[in-house]
């Protein structure tokens, strides 16, 4: 391995086809819920791969298996030795470090190795100056961990560092010696995603990382990856990013067994698939075309001298069934809409001066007084840090602010979607938590009503907790719909959903008659939605569309 294996921003001149990563025929079921089915795939060294796939098809499942957090049933997972894998799942609750009283620096220090080696630096550098002989093995010593720490990036880990902190749209406040326990949990979700790129891993996951990230940090993002040295796989929503960087996209799908190794960027794949979607239809038509022959002699010849043949032919059409190629399932899509029980007053929210405190850190929301009328449709924009989520949460009477007031109108019903979906009991099964929130709705309504957000049949007997993030959306927004509210506050809506739903929402709430308050990074999606007008925190500038 070459010591500028992984610097970052170095196109890579060579390319080996050493095979890094290897999985053999993995299945994995929870419970009776088969997840993964017969997954086959290689991953070789600084090869830049998108794992896609519909929500809950599996794809997250399959990273836990890679990084071990989950055992396959079968199968097996080949691992080269002393492979470094760096891993950003969707949610930093479980991964993040309990110890936070570090600066950020010493995190990043850690997250290349280097906070040991820089330790027993200083510990010898102390010893020197008190000693001034007989210290050949301490020198030898020395002078090998000098090499290791400059391998490892280690005299240019501050400018690293700081170029990357600013890709991923971190505010200018936060330096290398800012705390690690002072930041919110949007910028811990940053910072989480800043380390893993600055690890040099041999192997990147990273499980929607631009769920997250505003679009030039998701342009900034896709252009680091594009020159990470590494290898990586990418779970992402978002063609446009995927584009940037993937040389090849391996598919999971619901038709198919196992997964589809497609070669070439994102665009390519898209091409690859439609021609084999294409294939694959003209294939089952002929296969369809000659079951009926079969099927008419069978029926022609069932009866006298000739039931031989149609016995004969009878085995034939099982054979062709048994052997067929599964038919391309048409793409399902939410079917139903948010609708408004009783509608509210004219004035639906109106805030003067809020302002909110978390010990030293004050997010002041003097210059964003709001009005919001029936009907009208507002986003919140801005940086990480500027108070998008602590604001929603004010709104929506999760939290009190520390000053200032709001007023929500006459006949005003909120109904409230949390970014983290704290809300959801991982212990309820999909139909047991629309239960309760239904009152007497039921079950059979449920389940109908469940069917056009997608859980279809036993899937509403699944516990929330195996759920794919994206399921989980899913089950938020059928229970937001249940509700029929008159005002939605939606902290990050599309994240996690695959593209088809994130399209099907967006349309939902742009047909939707009654007053949203969104937050969303997501350009794409807000353009979907219809909006009237955009605040831009943290200066409070609006937009009137």
């Amino acid at each position: 391995m070459s010591p500028e294996r992984f610097i970052p921003g170095k196109e890579s001149s060579e390319r080996t086809s050493k095979v890094i990563l290897t999985l053999n025929n993995v299945s994995v079921s929870k419970g009776e819920n088969e997840i993964l089915s017969g997954v086959n795939l290689n991953i070789t060294q600084g090869e830049h791969t998108a794992l896609v796939g519909p929500n809950g098809v599996g794809k997250t499942t399959l990273f836990e298996v890679i990084t071990g957090d989950e055992q396959p049933d079968d199968g097996s997972v080949l691992v080269s030795r002393g492979l470094n894998i760096a891993y950003v799942p969707q949610s930093i609750e479980n991964v993040f470090p309990k110890d936070q009283e570090h600066t950020v620096l010493e995190y990043f220090l850690h997250a290349r190795g280097l906070d040991v080696i820089q330790r027993r630096m200083h510990e010898l550098e102390t010893v020197f100056t008190q000693q001034k002989t007989g210290l050949e093995a301490e020198l030898d010593e020395y002078g090998e961990l000098q090499t290791i720490y400059q391998f490892k990036g280690g005299y240019t880990i501050e400018s690293d560092a700081k170029a990357i902190l600013d890709g991923v749209g971190l505010p200018e406040n936060i330096g290398l010696g800012t705390m690690v326990s002072n930041l919110s949990g949007g910028e811990k979700t940053k910072l989480f995603l800043a380390q893993a790129l600055i690890s040099n891993a041999d192997l990147l996951l990273l499980d929607e990382p631009s769920n997250h990230l505003d679009p030039d940090s998701v342009a900034w993002l896709g252009d680091y990856l594009r020159s990470y040295r590494g290898a990586m796989l990418v779970i992402s929503h978002q063609p446009t990013f995927l584009n940037a960087f993937t040389e090849k996209v391996i598919e999971l799908s619901l038709e198919d067994r196992g997964a589809f190794t497609y070669t070439g960027g994102y665009e390519s794949y898209e091409a690859q698939k439609a021609q084999r979607d294409f294939e694959r239809e003209k294939t089952a038509m002929r296969t369809d075309a000659e079951i009926a022959r079969l099927q008419e002699q069978a029926d022609r010849f069932r009866a006298g001298v000739h039931s031989k043949t149609s016995k004969d032919r009878q085995k034939k059409i099982a054979k062709i069934e048994a052997d067929r190629t599964t038919r391309k399932r048409k793409e399902k899509v939410i079917r139903i809409g948010f609708e408004v029980e009783t509608q509210s007053g004219y004035e639906v929210l109106k805030t003067s001066d809020l302002i909110k405190r978390y010990g030293e850190n004050t997010l002041d929301y003097s210059n964003i007084n709001m009005d919001i009328i029936r009907g009208e449709k507002v986003a919140i924009v801005g940086p990480v840090g500027a108070g998008k989520s602590t604001l929603l949460k004010i709104i929506a009477g999760v939290i009190e602010p520390d000053e200032g007031t709001f007023i929500i109108g006459n006949k005003v019903d909120i109904g409230y979607y949390s970014q983290e979906m704290e809300d959801l009991n991982v212990d309820n099964t999909v139909l047991e938590e629309m239960r309760s929130i239904a009152g007497a709705e039921s079950d059979q309504r449920l389940r109908t009503f469940l069917g056009a957000f997608l859980f279809s049949g036993d899937d509403v007997f699944k516990p929330v907790g195996v759920l794919s993030f994206g399921e989980r959306s899913r089950v938020m927004l059928a229970k937001l719909a249940l509700g029929k509210h008159n005002f939605l506050v939606l902290d990050e809506p599309s994240n996690h959903l695959d593209v088809a739903s994130r399209n099907s929402v967006a349309h939902m709430l742009k047909e939707y008659a009654g007053s949203i308050l969104l937050v969303s990074h997501d350009e794409e999606f807000m353009e979907g939605i219809g909006l009237n007008k955009i605040i831009r925190l943290p200066d409070g500038t609006v937009f009137q569309l």
